[in-house]
């Protein structure tokens, strides 16, 4: 930025220069112009009392043109280089706002990364089975997120570009920018994760209780029912203690393990469809 301000002075120095050189030339111009008029007026005292000269000039002294030009010439080189600065300026403010709204983003993503932990965290030691490595994997991830999201965060401080290179600040914010995407795409991942947990845990008694009930309507069907079957009594009976073997493995993983019992759960429902596909349908 310096050097923007140099050139300006420089640009300043020459226009005093032109302003001064010009005004040299209007003295020797005028003096040599006294000089000539004193031998005319001597020699001539009577007639220039009595008439003025026809082509005499009484207007004020003006600058030589040559002069007006170099004034003109330095005035429009400044304008230009004040208007130049003026849009370097403003560029390099408007990505340095960039550059400090992906930062903004960043704390943002730390603080959601934070939450999401502490959402899972409540699941570790009490989660066994497919549900407990589920967790464990969520943990470890968002705890290396949240340290990269830092690192970054820790590398957007120490950055100090002047708002005058204009490359470096895109380079800059280009580069932070997709740091930002990265992380953000790693943590929504997680999220959905951590939602697959949670959900798990909230609906996997209203879906237990669900399936029972298609049980017991199961069983009562087969009772009331007269039709001929090609199915013994034996076999029919076989696969409803099948059926109630399963919901009862679901009752001992509903407190450790929600997701491996909710895919029990829709083993169950499929078995469920089966059986009465093959007494109630021929």
């Amino acid at each position: 930025m310096k050097k923007y301000f140099l050139l300006i002075m420089l640009m300043s120095l020459f226009m005093t220069n032109g302003v001064e050189a010009a005004k040299d030339s209007t003295t020797t111009s005028q003096a040599s112009s006294l000089s000539s008029s004193s031998n005319f007026l001597v020699s001539n005292i009577s007639a220039s009392h009595t008439q003025p000269k026809p082509n005499e000039d009484n207007s004020p002294n003006r600058i030589p043109t040559s002069g007006a030009v170099l004034i003109g010439l330095g005035s429009l080189i400044v304008i230009v280089l004040i208007g130049t600065m003026g849009v370097i300026l403003g560029l390099g403010n408007g990505r340095r706002k960039q550059i400090r709204q992906v930062g903004i983003d960043l704390a943002e993503l730390m603080v959601q990364a934070n939450h999401m932990l502490d959402s899972i965290q409540s699941f570790k030691g009490i989660s066994q089975g497919v549900t407990g490595e589920m967790v464990e994997g969520i943990i470890e991830r968002l705890s290396n997120s949240m340290i990269e999201l830092s690192r970054i965060q820790s590398e957007m401080s120490t950055v100090q570009i002047s708002i005058t290179h204009l490359s470096t600040l895109k380079a800059s914010y280009e580069h932070f920018l997709s740091e930002h995407n990265r992380m953000k795409a790693f943590v929504t991942a997680e999220e959905i994760q951590v939602d697959v947990v949670i959900k798990a845990d909230r609906t996997l008694k209203q879906k237990k209780d669900a399936v029972k009930k298609q049980v017991s309507s199961l069983n009562e069907d087969i009772k009331t029912s007269t039709e001929n079957r090609d199915l013994t009594p034996a076999v029919i009976q076989g696969q409803l203690d099948q059926i109630d073997v399963h919901i009862s493995k679901v009752e001992e993983l509903e407190m450790f393990d929600p997701l491996a019992a909710l895919t029990l759960l829709e083993v169950i429902e499929q078995k469920i469809g089966q059986v009465r596909k093959d007494v109630f349908q021929k």
